[in-house]
């Protein structure tokens, strides 16, 4: 992963306990080689991601199930609803907005899910919209919040799983320095119906 994970730009990244409020991150997570940030879920966001969502040729979302079916302003609104409250109640999913370091306009989206807060482990999932693709944001999105995970949340795994069809997200976490683990042959139905394998790539704490 490029970059020291200590090295992420925040103010009081690091604390003793986990739980966190929206207001903390509100200046945005990023590291000094990224172009893009990370902004916590917000409600002024939502006609945004909506706009955003309903403009995307299904085709784009092909390996995503969720992102197939019919989107609405309300639909939009209740998931951000939730994923703040799953932020600020340390549940589920820490999710966060893909903008430009130095803009505002949307690029996609990338979350911490919860796994095993006890250990801590978390699994990052991300998708980025069709014109944010072939810069590498969705690289830095991942690295940015895999600092923020191992320095703020003391994580010690973090994992990544994609269809085997996915080339794309394989070059991500490749390039983000995630190793290849496991390949579960056969484990999974792709939206498109067809059986597919899905492939795990974890990266560890950095020793101390």
């Amino acid at each position: 992963m490029r970059g020291c994970y200590a090295g992420i730009t925040r103010t009081r990244i690091i604390k003793d306990d986990h739980s966190m409020q929206i207001s903390e991150f509100s200046s945005g997570l990023t590291l000094p080689s990224a172009t893009i940030q990370l902004l916590p879920p917000s409600l002024a966001r939502v006609d945004e991601v909506f706009a955003a969502l309903a403009s995307v040729p299904k085709p784009h979302f092909s390996f995503l199930p969720w992102a197939l079916g019919t989107f609405t302003p309300e639909g939009v609104r209740e998931d951000m609803q939730q994923a703040i409250d799953h932020f600020e109640q340390d549940s589920e999913e820490y999710r966060f907005l893909i903008v430009p370091r130095h803009g505002d306009g949307l690029l996609g989206c990338i979350g911490l899910q919860i796994r095993n807060p006890a250990l801590p482990f978390y699994e990052l999932g991300y998708w980025l919209l069709p014109e944010a693709t072939g810069h590498g944001y969705a690289s830095q999105a991942v690295e940015v919040l895999a600092a923020f995970a191992f320095a703020r949340l003391k994580a010690r795994r973090l994992e990544i799983r994609m269809s085997g069809r996915n080339v794309k997200s394989r070059q991500v976490a490749e390039r983000s320095g995630f190793r290849h683990e496991a390949t579960l042959q056969q484990e999974r139905i792709n939206p498109d119906g067809c059986p597919d394998d899905t492939l795990i790539y974890a990266l560890l704490r950095p020793a101390t």
